[in-house]
């Protein structure tokens, strides 16, 4: 559900956020998701100021800032 859309990625903008910043689905971004939680993975592939920002920024959207509409909710 992270990947739906975050207060400060709307709808699925995320991935195409992280894909403009070399960060790929499946080899560096993942999620897993078991009944009780969802373990989100970003393997960032540089260190430099700008990743490491738009990383912490994605964590903390996905630790507190989830959005998604009701309908998604039911799926």
């Amino acid at each position: 559900m992270g990947f739906n859309g975050t207060r400060r990625f709307k709808g699925e903008t995320l991935g195409a956020t992280l894909e403009k910043q070399g960060i790929r689905f499946g080899p560096d971004l993942t999620a897993f998701t078991w009944p009780s939680h969802t373990i989100y993975n970003l393997d960032l592939p540089t260190s430099d100021a700008a990743k490491l920002d738009l990383g912490l920024t994605v964590l903390r959207e996905w630790a507190s800032k989830i959005r998604f509409s009701r309908k998604q909710f039911k799926r």
